[in-house]
């Protein structure tokens, strides 16, 4: 009788032994990264002829560069906006105004551009003018999603499309 009393708790204790490494809970691994968080690209300037919305070669060139850069990234990620500049006042734009409109323009036809090469990321042009001595060129700055949208919002309140 004590040999089956025995078994019974030698079978019980293997029995909660199991039960215990079967449910035991799993230690929670957390990676712990040093590293920075990944940089938004940078992107060469897009060139401009004087006084005209077409593109020299280098500018196709910044443009294509651009796209492959913008690709390597989801298009949710990365956000752009793309400023277009000009010359001082003259010729055919020789007002302030004029020099805007032929910024958006710019800006407007690299956005354009982008999208023909594959990139679905969130954009908006904008025309500055004639600001900080840029010349006939575009910037494609990385932005939040958030400028984006205070831009687009801005320009439907002074009545251009975006």
């Amino acid at each position: 009788m004590f040999f089956f009393l025995g078994l019974i708790l030698l079978f019980g204790c293997l029995l909660v032994l199991i039960l215990l490494y079967c449910c035991r809970q799993k230690p929670i691994y957390t990676k712990v990264s040093n590293a920075e968080p990944p940089r938004p690209p940078e992107f060469a300037p897009v060139a401009f002829r004087s006084f005209d919305f077409q593109l020299k070669e280098e500018g196709r060139e910044a443009v294509k560069q651009a796209a492959e850069q913008l690709r390597q990234h989801p298009p949710d990620k990365i956000c752009i906006k793309i400023i277009g500049y000009t010359g001082k006042p003259s010729g055919r734009y020789d007002t302030d105004e004029l020099c805007q409109k032929l910024a958006f323009e710019r800006a407007s036809r690299v956005w354009h551009l982008l999208q023909k090469e594959g990139c679905r990321n969130k954009m908006v042009p904008i025309g500055h003018g004639n600001v900080r001595a840029k010349g006939g060129i575009c910037e494609l700055i990385a932005c939040t999603d958030e400028e984006v949208n205070a831009v687009s919002l801005e320009a439907r309140s002074k009545g251009q499309f975006v």
